[in-house]
């Protein structure tokens, strides 16, 4: 018997394979989808074995986190879920190829992904591989479903770093609003002010 999951990697350090992404009527399989509201992303996993749902992991991120976090986190749970079952062929199954090609690389930056292919390296059982979303996938189209579902959910959110990318924006807005703020209260250069009240980084 086979376990098949929505999630991804390439690369040799982790062991990528595509296979058919409808798996026969016996089998079982698992799919992660993000989904994105106003109050933030929410991550889904789970698994089916014929019709049946036998596992299923929601989590809420904060608004600051972004999608490949949420895809990443999901990826990780699924492939967590994989190595607590009987040792047997798994393929997860994933629809977004960056968090397949994170996942397959063990210097990744990221830590999720980290953990995610050293977990497949000791795993050898364990494969994950991409499918391409929105072609009718029978599997991906019950997770789309479920994972709308999910985020009517109301839950804390996880907590998770912000990525460094939304650091940035936060202190550079904070730069600029401090240094507006000193250029406003400023005695000297009223005349440039009065020309040039906003400050910028960009040239005149």
């Amino acid at each position: 018997m086979q376990n098949h999951s929505n999630l991804g990697t390439t690369g040799h350090s982790c062991n990528s394979t595509f296979l058919p992404p409808a798996p026969a009527g016996g089998q079982s399989h698992s799919h992660s989808k993000t989904q994105h509201l106003s109050s933030g992303y929410f991550d889904n996993c789970r698994s089916w074995r014929g019709q049946n749902i036998v596992y299923r992991w929601l989590a809420k991120l904060q608004d600051y986190n972004t999608v490949f976090q949420a895809e990443l986190l999901a990826v990780k749970h699924v492939t967590d879920h994989a190595t607590s079952l009987p040792h047997q062929p798994i393929t997860i199954l994933v629809d977004n190829q960056a968090s397949v090609q994170a996942a397959a690389n063990p210097r990744n930056i990221n830590t999720t992904a980290r953990k995610i292919c050293k977990s497949l390296i000791s795993n050898k059982h364990i494969h994950i591989s991409w499918i391409k979303a929105d072609v009718g996938y029978d599997g991906n189209e019950k997770a789309d479903r479920l994972a709308k579902e999910s985020a009517e959910f109301d839950r804390d959110p996880l907590s998770v770093k912000a990525p460094i990318s939304i650091l940035k924006l936060i202190f550079k807005k904070r730069m600029m609003e401090d240094w507006q703020s000193d250029w406003e209260d400023e005695d000297t250069g009223r005349s440039t002010f009065n020309i040039l009240p906003r400050v910028s980084i960009q040239p005149c």
